[in-house]
């Protein structure tokens, strides 16, 4: 196949048949169990995975039900036997659970629905949970509730192996790890902060709730969390508790200390065997990752420095293993004293020698052809275990963008839950405790910190101190104007260190966002004020082993922040573009200069707003939506926030670690009278509601052209683009938030020329081709909001894939990854999505000029690095995977392109042969 048949290919078949996914990223996995040396199992929020040969390799055994389930708790009693427990919406946003039941280890499942016999409201339960069966027939299930102050949790048992299931007459209401010692006699440990341990004599008809002895090694005042109860048989069991220290100083050594209890008579009475101290910080109510294996003791402490697996035998004899590049460990399962899992947020790790040595295991599914399947059949699944690799680019603590919001005061943590279960948004600003500029927040406190970490949301916090004197606000706090300024700024740091180590000791040694409001900059006098005093900031957190960020508008960012020294190591921006016309955000790292447009900054040659200034690359970008109504307001979830939307790529005092979990409702998208539509590109112009999309439609003998349709999509909400001059096909690609639209047209003698045509999309709103190498052939795939501009072209020496300015004309190229390459998009934050011919997609950074290959092929991708490509979306951060599904009598589908609001634009076809466009609009699960 030569390459122009493959560029066509490429832009028109793909839409119209099959669709075939290889494998896709690591998995997100978030809880596992080595049953034996050789056996164990792994799961997602979405599937269930069994390996019989330590890891090399996985099945995929996740019970298929339909609507697609959550998995919940997952329980086996030996590696044939086990249950999991499923969970799904239905159509009154009420969770919906089953237990589905194994004898041949996963190969079948026989599946039971769970009838909840108490009255409740669609938001009682998260659909989360924990199943234990004490043997074949008696079992309990614990069903989480969304309570997130109280760590809630409904308790139920089954004596027919989870057929049919029952209320207890004395439930402790809490959520957490159940272990049982036989049929009557069991542990719950949880409760918010896991500081509960209840105790039962009597199968869960009573429970009694337990204190523990103090431990002589462990102050009294220190705080404790119990980890996950160990019951080994009818009277032993073992239960790891974590302490921290209760109150913290300045200046004093804070460490955390692990104790084993052990009791011999089922729970009643409990003694001290293990103990573990000078441990590296943790959190309030985090847990020492840690396991029991035939008495011995296995437990790994992570810092930001590594980890470290402590091993204490039954006779108390003593090891350690340093780990390096594991990562913070959450969970950790032994078999035998020298082989064992660790779970961390890199993936699953495992070790044959006592943790001296580890190899990632993490199981990655693949998706098989789709074989024209009916609504009613199920999806298969197969597993593959190549590794994929992450961008390896140095961006502070997160791999790449996400999307985000910032406000004055922390909404409650219903509202933040709310917010993630259905808005587009991964990250939050938060404005530290005690500065002298922002107002006390009483809801900004250690627990709302860990309960939205739990939910999934990052955090980047920012300290609202002294600001210029020329500052252009009233009644503010400002810089003292005389010569201890550098002091004054080196003071804040010690200030706005503490407040963020007392939400947290997992911020320790992150960063910090110092807020310099706008002021003159035609004030010589107050910016070098300004500039002492922030170099004091810089170099007073950076001696604290922090990070320095500093957020302000574009001006003082680009004149004043980027001459600062040393520099700081990441730059918060606020800047909306004074030409924007309302409602259309600019979702972009790019170009941003005082000056009156997007277009007049070219990041590669104009120093003032290139991304080099920083030393992670990139920045965080406050961007506007409509600067004509203030303030902007967003309601998701029913929940109504007043906020500033941020795209954020720089560093983060905790990372954003959790994928969105969504269903689609699909709205066909049809030129009229037309025999093929593709839909290829949206933008946000919708604001989370219906947004523009674009693509080309034909007649039965007509060629190719495009349009750009406006919601509701009805026949009067089409425009049609045909390039003019000389075009007899026109094909549009992509749109920005701007309505700028790429695309291509060809010639009557075919060649391939790439263009950009803008609102109203006259004959001379078009840009001048775009002609490179040959100039025969040369395709622009996508564009983003800075008006970068993406494709590939074809010359003698193979096919190209290029970056363009549209208004400086300056190209990057070639932009390959091993071979002839097309580019399929690109998003605000100039990470580019292409596909290398005839093999994987890859991700190409245009900073660093790095790819990094995928591992399956994909098509779109938006600014929170959700990827789509057939009938999957894909989470690069996480790994995690979504069906997107096929609207109503489709016998084949597949997505092109993603928004920021993560709704989706694609083709399918039915069963007469006639192609139409969709759109997917999400409802998170």
């Amino acid at each position: 196949m030569n390459f122009r048949m493959f560029s066509v290919l490429l832009v028109s078949v793909l839409a119209m048949t099959d669709f075939t996914q290889a494998a896709e990223p690591a998995v997100g996995l978030n809880s596992m169990k080595l049953l034996t040396r050789d056996v164990g199992w792994a799961a997602s929020a979405q599937s269930l995975f069994w390996t019989t040969d330590e890891g090399r390799n996985w099945k995929d055994i996740t019970p298929q039900r339909l609507p697609k389930p959550t998995v919940g708790g997952v329980f086996f009693l030996n590696t044939s036997t086990g249950w999991v427990l499923l969970s799904h919406s239905d159509n009154n946003d009420e969770q919906q659970f089953e237990t589905a039941f194994t004898d041949d280890a996963g190969t079948t499942w026989s599946a039971s629905p769970v009838i909840l016999p108490w009255h409740r409201y669609a938001e009682d339960f998260s659909g989360g949970g924990s199943v234990y069966f004490a043997d074949r027939l008696r079992g309990w299930a614990m069903l989480e509730m969304r309570s997130a102050t109280l760590a809630a949790g409904r308790l139920l048992f089954t004596e027919d192996g989870g057929k049919t299931w029952k209320t207890t007459t004395d439930d402790p209401g809490r959520s957490g790890s159940l272990c049982f010692f036989d049929k009557r006699s069991g542990m719950l440990v949880g409760g918010l902060l896991n500081t509960e341990l209840w105790l039962t004599h009597d199968a869960s008809s009573s429970w009694q709730q337990l204190s523990l002895p103090s431990a002589a090694q462990v102050s009294p005042a220190n705080d404790r969390a119990y980890g996950a109860p160990v019951c080994t048989d009818g009277r032993h069991g073992f239960l790891p508790v974590t302490y921290t220290p209760a109150v913290y100083h300045e200046g004093e050594s804070h460490s955390t200390a692990l104790v084993l209890f052990v009791t011999e008579d089922a729970g009643r009475h409990w003694r001290v065997d293990k103990v573990l101290t000078a441990l590296p910080d943790r959190s309030h109510g985090s847990l020492v990752a840690s396991t029991v294996v035939d008495s011995t003791l296995e437990a790994i402490a992570s810092s930001q420095q590594g980890s470290t697996l402590f091993t204490i035998g039954p006779h108390g004899d003593r090891s350690e293993a340093n780990i390096a590049n594991l990562g913070p460990v959450s969970e950790v399962s032994f078999a035998e004293q020298l082989s064992g899992w660790a779970l961390t947020s890199e993936g699953l790790f495992s070790t044959s020698d006592g943790g001296q040595s580890w190899t990632n295991i993490s199981p990655r599914s693949a998706v098989l052809k789709n074989h024209h399947m009916s609504k009613n059949q199920s999806r298969v699944t197969t597993v593959s275990t190549p590794p994929v690799s992450k961008l390896d680019i140095p961006r502070g603590q997160v791999a790449e963008p996400r999307m985000g919001f910032d406000r004055g005061m922390v909404p409650s943590t219903s509202d933040m839950l709310a917010w993630w279960l259905h808005g587009p948004y991964f990250d939050y600003q938060i404005s530290l405790p005690g500065a002298a500029n922002h107002k006390q927040d009483s809801g900004l406190t250690p627990q709302w910190v860990t309960a939205v970490q739990n939910y999934g949301w990052g955090l980047w916090p920012v300290w609202v101190g002294p600001q210029a004197p020329c500052v252009n606000q009233k009644k503010v706090v400002k810089i003292k104007t005389n010569r201890d300024a550098y002091k004054q700024g080196k003071a804040e740091v010690t200030k706005a260190i503490s407040a963020l180590e007392k939400l947290s000791a997992g911020f320790k040694g992150t960063i910090i966002y110092y807020d310099m409001e706008n002021y003159n900059t035609s004030n010589s006098g107050c910016r070098k004020i300004v500039r002492n005093f922030l170099n004091g900031w810089v170099n007073g957190m950076q001696a604290s082993g922090f990070k320095a960020g500093v957020y302000g508008n574009v001006a003082p960012s680009t004149l004043d922040f980027s001459q600062l020294n040393p520099l700081p190591d990441d730059s918060w921006i606020t800047w909306g573009p004074v030409n924007s016309p309302p409602n259309i955000p600019d979702v972009s790292i790019w170009g941003l200069k005082p000056t009156k447009g997007p277009d007049l900054c070219d990041p590669f040659t104009d120093k003032a707003c290139n991304p080099f200034l920083w030393s992670t690359g990139q920045r965080i970008h406050q961007y506007v939506i409509d600067t004509h109504a203030y303030p902007h307001l967003e309601t998701w979830g029913n929940v109504e926030l007043e906020i500033d939307p941020d795209i954020v790529d720089a560093a983060v005092a905790s990372p954003n670690t959790q994928a969105k979990s969504y269903t689609f409702n699909f709205t066909s998208i049809d030129y009229p009278n037309a025999k093929l539509t593709n839909a290829l590109g949206l933008n946000d112009a919708g604001n989370g509601q219906l947004p523009q999309v674009v693509g080309y439609w034909y007649f039965v003998s007509s060629s190719p052209f495009g349009f750009v349709a406006n919601p509701p999509y009805g026949a009067n909400d089409f425009t049609m683009l045909e390039y003019p001059n000389d075009s007899v096909r026109t094909v549009a690609t992509g749109i920005n938030n701007a309505g700028q639209v790429s695309g291509y047209y060809v010639d009557s003698n075919s060649n391939f020329f790439g263009f950009m045509v803008s609102p109203p999309y006259t004959d001379q709103d078009y840009s001048q081709p775009i002609s490179l190498g040959s100039g025969q052939l040369t395709i622009a795939e996508g564009i983003n909001d800075a008006g970068q501009i993406i494709g590939y072209y074809e010359d003698s020496n193979g096919m190209h894939g290029f970056l363009y300015n549209t208004v400086r004309g300056n190209i990057i190229n070639p932009i390959d990854d091993g071979g002839g390459s097309v580019l399929r998009g690109i998003n605000g934050d100039a990470l580019i999505l292409g596909i290398k011919q005839g093999s994987n997609s890859f991700l190409y950074d245009a900073v660093t000029g790095k790819p990094t290959d995928l591992g399956f092929t994909a098509y779109g991708l938006n600014s929170s690095v959700e990827i789509v490509g057939g009938d999957t979306l894909y989470d690069y951060q996480t790994g995690a995977q979504v069906t997107i599904g096929m609207p109503s009598g489709a016998t084949s589908a597949g997505a092109f392109g993603i928004n920021n609001y993560s709704f989706i634009a694609g083709s399918w076809s039915d069963s007469s042969g006639v192609s139409h466009g969709f759109l997917a609009s999400p409802k998170q699960q």
